[in-house]
């Protein structure tokens, strides 16, 4: 995908995605301490799941978008769900 090009080839990608990724730590840290995202999901987890989300956005614009877009949302929708403790 072009995010794994950009990670490899662009290391000032690589560096601003690695801050991001340390940005988003202290939010789910803070998110988990006041108790908006259930107990017990890994803070690794909850990153990977939002990176896989926005890495499938790259691919909204070619065939099938509305297909790929109501997955996109399903999930996103799904996710939120798991991590509030509402599933």
């Amino acid at each position: 995908s072009l995010y794994i090009l950009a990670l490899k080839n662009e290391p000032r990608f690589s560096d601003y995605m690695t801050a991001q990724m340390k940005k988003s730590e202290i939010i789910i840290d803070n998110a988990m301490k006041n108790g908006e995202i259930k107990k017990g999901i890994s803070p690794s987890f909850i990153q990977r799941v939002l990176l896989d989300i926005w890495g499938r956005t790259s691919s909204l614009g070619s065939n099938n978008d509305d297909a790929k877009l109501k997955d996109l949302l399903e999930d996103i929708k799904t996710f939120k769900q798991l991590v509030k403790g509402e599933i």
